[in-house]
This record gives structure tokens, sequence and C-alpha cells, in this order.
């Protein structure tokens, strides 16, 4: 790991560098308004991580072409267990699954045995499915010997859906080996569907759990991939990440328009939020409640009015406005710090952390007697017991 903290720009009306630490991290803000791709960009070149980033739109911009980003072909590498095959179906298929198809299903996954429940003997005994194809033909066996006609219509149905999914596996390329070089590795998946991309984000982080150490993973529009309900064939692989990885350096960084609609899972294991503007109020007050209980939070105007590459970072007991120094200003930094010091009132700033009377601004802080257009109120002590 070559960085500990990262640069991230200069607090709005004072100019002090905020630095902030390399955990999983959520960035948020209205796309084409808060400046998210360029402030990853930004973090991703300054940090010297080796990072990968998908592109999951079609005339997405992702990084700029300044960015020394690596293009490598998607990375496919289909799990055969019944959540993940459940998951895979249900993005092809665009709707739930039916719970009632869920046991047919976990035996094509994982075989029958020789003798079931009741001491018969099956007609024919089924392997574990290694591949997709495997599924498929387990399906078709299954259908044979069952004699009810419920179960001889869920495995016919199951193998409908499959044949479907399987003929959109044979029409798309794919790798079944990634290699991450060093820099940022771009993954184009944008011609793909909703459930291949899913396929090919949750291959990459299974493999990086598997097999890497020290690699950032940006996954765009985190409201697709981990919504706060229903699965998608890379969400379980993106929470078991935020479990996990951190040990081994392995850390995910989700961009969002908001944090609502992303599974709190996820959301609960992210430290570091950067928090960007929002024109909905309700969407406000949400973003607000991630901002930890313990500091004093921006009002919802401070939130509304921020403007392109301004982010509310909070991380630990810190919470900063800040300017974030874009990558062509890496060779001038000054500009990006005069910029953030002298293009706002000082009012953005946030408080210092450690103050005797937090409602009288200090002189060093560069916070002016404004301070309270944009911070709210001290917090209240936590009280009650934990549920």
């Amino acid at each position: 790991m070559s960085a500990a903290t990262i640069l991230l720009g200069y607090e709005v009306g004072h100019g002090r560098a905020v630095r902030i630490p390399v955990r999983h991290m959520a960035v948020t803000g209205i796309t084409q308004q808060s400046g998210k791709t360029t402030t990853l960009e930004a973090l991703i070149g300054r940090s010297g991580l080796r990072a990968v980033s998908f592109v999951t739109k079609r005339g997405e911009s992702s990084f700029s072409p300044q960015c020394a980003g690596r293009q490598i072909p998607a990375f496919f590498l289909p799990s055969c267990d019944w959540r993940s095959a459940t998951a895979l179906l249900q993005a092809h298929l665009g709707e739930t699954l039916s719970k009632s198809l869920r046991p047919y299903l976990m035996m094509a996954c994982s075989g029958t045995p020789e003798v079931d429940s009741n001491g018969r003997r099956p007609k024919q005994k089924l392997a574990a499915a290694t591949t997709l194809a495997d599924v498929a033909v387990n399906l078709e066996h299954m259908e044979n010997d069952f004699a009810s006609n419920s179960g001889r219509t869920a495995c016919f149905t199951l193998g409908e859906y499959f044949a479907g999914l399987l003929a959109e596996l044979e029409t798309v390329p794919f790798a079944t080996t990634l290699e991450l070089g060093a820099g940022l590795s771009i993954m184009d998946i944008s011609g793909y569907s909703l459930g291949l991309q899913g396929l090919a984000i949750g291959s990459t982080l299974d493999w990086i759990s598997e097999h890497e150490s020290g690699i950032i993973t940006i996954i765009p529009e985190a409201w697709e991939f981990m919504p706060r309900e229903g699965d998608t064939p890379c969400k379980q692989a993106v929470i078991r990440m935020a479990r996990k990885g951190g040990c081994l350096d392995n850390f995910v960084w989700i961009d969002s328009q908001d944090l609502a609609s992303i599974d709190i899972e996820v959301r609960k294991m992210c430290s570091v939020y950067l928090l960007g503007v929002q024109r909905e109020r309700n969407e406000v007050l949400r973003t607000l409640n991630h901002i930890p209980a313990s500091l004093r939070k921006p009002t919802a105007k401070a939130i509304m009015e921020l403007q392109r590459g301004e982010f509310w970072a909070v991380f630990d007991q810190e919470m900063r406005c800040c300017y974030v120094q874009p990558p062509w200003l890496d060779q001038d930094p000054e500009r990006a710090r005069e910029y953030a010091q002298f293009s706002r009132p000082a009012s953005f700033v946030a408080p210092p952390r450690a103050r005797k009377n937090i409602n009288q601004p200090s002189g060093d802080d560069g916070a002016g007697s404004g301070i309270a257009d944009a911070i709210g109120p001290a917090p209240e002590p936590l009280s009650g017991s934990v549920q």
C-alpha cells in the first residue's frame, strides 16, 4: 500500500489541506453537477494505488483521456451456487424469481443424493454443477425424472430461463482471466445487459478477494448494482469485499447520486463519505443522517448550494467542506488552494472538532461570524438502549 491518506483538496473559506484515509468510501451527488468522476480520478492519480473501474453506460465519459487508465476486457467467472444463479436469473429476467422454484434450482446447482428423504433412488443421480451449462443439463434430467406435473413444470420453466441466459452469454465476448497492472485499469461493460454487468463486477471483486491486495475497486451507479431491496449478481460480492477486504488493503469506492437507494450492509461499511450537491430536500435530509451523530452537521442549505467540485468530507471525527483539487491542477496546487480560500465565504468552513464553546467560532478556523449559515446546532447526547 503506497498511501495511508490521500490529498483530497482544500477547505473552502480557509485553504487548509484536507487529506482522507484510504478506506471503503461513498461519493454522492447529482450527476454532471457535483464532479464525482473528477474527484475519483484525482484521488486515484494522487494515491499511487492500483485500481479498477467500470464503464456501465453507453456514451459515459468515465475517466478523462488524460488519465493513464489501461483498458482491459470484460471478465466473467460465472458462479454455479444457487444464490449466484438466482441473482443472475433475476437480473436477466428483470423480475424476482418465484420462491417455489428455489428448491429445484438448488438441486440443479448442488446435485442430488443417491437416495432421497423417502429412501427412494432417483432415476439418475445428478452431479454438482461446475458451469451454468451444467445447471441447464441437470434441469433437463430433473424434468424427465419428476412424476408430478408441478415438478416437471418448475424444471421446464427454469430450463427455459437458463436457455435464454446461456444464449445471451454466448453473444458477448469476455475473458476468463483478469490481469490488473499498475495504476488504473478500466473495464468497459457498457454493451452488456445489467445482469451481465453485475456478473462482471461480482467476478472481478471475487477475483481480487482471492488473488490480489492493495486494490481499489470503483463501482459507478451503485444504486443499480447494490440496491437496498432485491439482489443482483454482484451484491453479495460487494458485501463480502466490504466486510473482509480491508485486511488485504482491498477497498470499494462507490459512486452514486444518492445514499438512500444503496444496500444498508454496504453503506454501514463505508467510513469515508464525500457528500456532493443535492437539490431535493428529502434526499438532503437523508444525506445529513449519514454524518456521525457526534458531529455538528451542515444545514440543508449548505448541501443544496454546493458548487461543482465541492464536497462535505466526513471521516473519523472530521467534517470539512472541501474543494477537490482536480487532476489538471496537480502541478499547480496553489491555484486550487486559492480557489478554495477565496471563491466562497468563510461560513462554509466546518468548525474544528475540539473547542470549548462550539457555538463561538475561534479566530484561527477561518469561519467568521457566518458559520451558523452552514453548520447546524450542536448534536444532542445519545440516549436509550440499543435494540
